[in-house]
């Protein structure tokens, strides 16, 4: 059971290939019918959904009262924000990534290998696949506002975005877990900065990792996930 609304459960109901997920309100009645694969948190009033087996679902948009407002016809699709919601057409490989509106019309054209939900109107979307692939934003009408060059990015808050510049590899592991999970190559995590929206460094790229990026305070850390010391800097 998860809680995907202020008065909503998502409940699986069956077992294996033939369990379906409704929703049940906050006394436990059964206010959605299993019929859905999952069902996303509620955002904007709608929640994504995925109908059919694990190798041909397609996702759509629910409201709460479980009726259909976006038809499946998707093979990925994230909450929606700001009024636009992410959505794939194709496979995880190969796919691209547009944004559609309330009505599941397609606003931004799917372009991208990789997009994200759109925060005080700017939203990240990657350029290409692999080691060469670069993160930039949008604005609404999908045209870039910062162009792609970072190796990863955090949201906009408050007017400011983290970003990560040269390097690869996830920098929320460390290089041990990562040996672990199979690496055979080495990672370099690069330099972690901050930009403000019109792309401008407000902080320089010199940290090994850097979060919380709001009310003018970051968590600034130097040195690896292991060893490494934490501090905080001011915007």
């Amino acid at each position: 059971m998860t809680r995907v609304s202020k008065d909503r459960f998502a409940v699986e109901v069956g077992q294996g290939k033939d369990a379906l997920t409704g929703l049940i309100d906050t006394h436990g009645n059964m206010v959605v019918a299993p019929q859905f694969s999952t069902i996303s948190v509620f955002e904007n009033g709608m929640a994504a959904v995925y109908v059919g087996s694990s190798t041909s679902a397609k996702c759509g948009y629910i409201n709460a009262t479980g009726a259909i407002v976006v038809n499946p016809m998707f093979d990925n699709c994230w909450p929606f924000s700001d009024g636009l919601a992410p959505v794939r057409e194709g496979d995880d490989v190969n796919g691209k990534w547009g944004y559609i509106d309330a009505t599941g019309k397609l606003v931004v054209q799917a372009q991208f290998s990789r997009a994200e939900n759109f925060h005080e109107g700017l939203a990240a979307v990657r350029i290409g696949t692999g080691d060469s692939a670069k993160w930039g934003f949008i604005d609404k009408t999908g045209a870039l506002k910062i162009n792609p060059q970072f190796g990863e990015v955090y949201r906009f808050k408050d007017g400011y975005a983290v970003v990560r510049v040269g390097g690869s590899g996830d920098q929320s592991q460390s290089w041990e877990e990562l040996k672990a999970a199979g690496s055979d190559k080495e990672v370099v995590f690069g330099k972690w900065g901050i930009i403000d929206r019109q792309g401008r460094y407000v902080v320089n790229p010199q940290f090994d990792f850097l979060q919380g990026a709001q009310e003018h305070m970051a968590g600034a850390r130097v040195g690896d996930r292991n060893t490494g010391k934490w501090g905080f800097i001011n915007l």
